[in-house]
């Protein structure tokens, strides 16, 4: 109330109390860890997990493919997450850690703050710790020329992709839950896995069975899907509707609200 008279008499409209949660925001991924399990990294081998050697109870990861960049505006947007998952979930903000997973180098971030106390470098041309000051800290991982056998599967090199995918068959149980879809995906592409393919993009070429599914993300796939479809017809008949009631309108010289209700 008392900016308000200021602002106006400047030339500035104001508004209060304004939600800005309407459009949705998603994050990538939230990992946390088990409260009945005690977590034990020598369960696999550090090339595995050196880059999250860090891990929190909770910990929010963006990821950035090929065609997009980690950049001033994308680590806007992840502090922007950490702000609202402490309060969604009433927690202190050493509870949380960030990471930022992008297949290229953040230049317009780090470039600024290379050789400074800011930038903690954890690996070279990999690994880096992102503190301005008292702000969030946010791990940076590249993964264009990293031989972590699981971020190489996002290093858009064709020779690491399928090495790395060869590795974790062959030397761990990781990927048994989702090899069938490592299959299926190298068999549409052939030796072509260039670019990132998302489990949308998976369920587009290979639509899951309406029953009998596989895992718990088909089911839930098949689900949103046909709420997605019904939420869309209801706004193209709603749309006909609308065309309708203004002809109607139009030629009875009647209200459009009146013809709506006809």
């Amino acid at each position: 109330m008392v900016l308000d008279p200021l602002f106006k008499k400047l030339g500035f409209d104001t508004t209060p109390e304004v939600d800005l949660s309407r459009k949705k925001q998603l994050i990538d991924l939230i990992v946390v860890k088990k409260s009945d399990i005690n977590v034990d990294f020598t369960k696999l081998p550090k090339e595995f997990w050196a880059e999250f050697d860090d891990l929190n109870t909770h910990n929010l990861i963006t990821f950035k493919t090929y065609s997009e960049s980690f950049n001033p505006d994308a680590l806007e947007e992840l502090w922007g997450h950490h702000c609202n998952y402490l309060k969604i979930n009433e927690l202190e903000r050493d509870q949380v850690n960030l990471y930022a997973i992008t297949h290229h180098h953040p230049d317009l971030i780090l470039k600024p703050f290379i050789d400074t106390k800011f930038v903690h470098i954890i690996k070279p041309d990999e690994v880096y710790d992102l503190h301005l000051g008292n702000v969030k800290k946010v791990r940076i991982i590249i993964t264009k020329d990293t031989n972590n056998p699981i971020l190489a599967l996002f290093s858009g090199n064709h020779k690491k992709v399928f090495e790395a995918y060869e590795k974790l068959k062959n030397e761990t149980d990781l990927m048994d839950q989702i090899s069938l879809y490592f299959k299926n995906i190298k068999a549409y592409y052939g030796e072509e896995l260039n670019e990132m393919y998302t489990k949308e993009d998976f369920f587009r070429d290979y639509p899951p069975p309406k029953e009998h599914f596989l895992f718990p993300w088909e089911k839930a796939y098949i689900e949103n899907e046909a709420k997605r479809r019904a939420k869309e017809q209801i706004i193209i008949e709603r749309r006909k509707a609308e065309r309708l009631a203004n002809v109607l309108a139009t030629k009875l010289g009647i209200t459009v609200e009146e013809a709506m209700k006809m």
